[in-house]
């Protein structure tokens, strides 16, 4: 009784998780196959998982930052031109890591330099991103990655372990280790 007064509200999230779940199960008999569950674990969770792994350090300190998919769609279109361009794979990675590393620390060097709130900051960095994506990669489409581009996102061991899903784990452990294990994790905690 004490653990449903506790933790009544994540009961209820858990509970409608199941309802959901059940209710698509019942409606698609696909909903709960193998093939759907490791595509959707390779196609969306991967992706959601990492950009929430990177934001864990950013909540932890009392702070937030709204742009992160701003700059992951700045990242997709700056892949698409070097993959268009015939550039190595790493090179490409370096590039979009590198830019994107940046427009995260030019959010981190506005918010405690000037003394901004992050939320407005990160609002406002997330609209130059988002029109620095559309200025860069236009109205049109690009789909016609290289082998190796598409290797990270469709690549599978023992035939049916997403690569991205094991990269998700691989991140999840680094942050892990990063916050519980170093005096930079002490001191965000701390803060």
């Amino acid at each position: 009784m004490i653990a449903l007064r506790r933790f009544g509200w994540e009961f209820l999230l858990a509970l409608f998780v199941v309802m959901a779940g059940t209710t698509a199960s019942l409606l698609s008999p696909y909903y709960l196959s193998f093939g759907q569950i490791t595509y959707s674990l390779q196609q969306s969770i991967a992706v959601i998982g990492i950009i929430a792994a990177g934001l864990v350090p950013v909540i932890i300190v009392g702070e937030i930052d709204i742009s992160q998919a701003a700059m992951l769609a700045f990242g997709n279109i700056l892949l698409a031109f070097c993959s268009a361009a015939h550039l190595p794979v790493l090179f490409a990675l370096a590039a979009v890591v590198i830019l994107c590393t940046a427009m995260g620390a030019l959010n981190g060097v506005l918010v405690t330099a000037f003394a901004l709130p992050s939320l407005a900051v990160t609002l406002g960095t997330m609209e130059a991103y988002r029109a620095l994506a559309l200025l860069v990669g236009g109205h049109g489409e690009y789909a016609s990655f290289g082998t190796g581009y598409v290797w990270l996102g469709s690549a599978t061991i023992a035939g049916s372990v997403p690569i991205s899903l094991l990269f998700l784990v691989l991140i999840f452990g680094g942050f892990s280790f990063l916050l519980h294990g170093t005096v930079f994790g002490r001191l965000a905690f701390a803060v």
